[in-house]
């Protein structure tokens, strides 16, 4: 190593410590990490199956021929629940 690379080497060094700090601070919080965070205001796929007790071909059917209203988030799919309860509601 050289001395020309050196106050690289401390700048990554220092860089890597705050990422360290950072990552402590969260751990201490005792906060669940972003991934198990549920929206109560929507569901996925999975939970949409499950709560209309149909199959997942059915449900796409119905998101196809927009009688499901989505929210498309890259590949996933959401569904606003407010979307079942029109569905569930609508007299026809």
């Amino acid at each position: 190593m050289t001395t020309e690379m050196l106050p690289q080497c401390v700048g990554y060094q220092q860089a890597i410590f705050e990422t360290l700090r950072r990552i402590e601070q969260l751990l201490s919080k005792n906060e669940p990490p972003v991934r198990s965070m549920s929206f109560s205001g929507v569901l996925i796929m999975e939970e949409t199956v499950n709560a209309l007790r149909v199959s997942r071909s059915t449900v796409k059917q119905l998101i196809g021929s927009g009688t499901i209203r989505v929210v498309r988030i890259g590949r996933r799919v959401l569904v606003p629940r407010e979307s079942l309860n029109q569905l569930l509601n609508d007299p026809h």
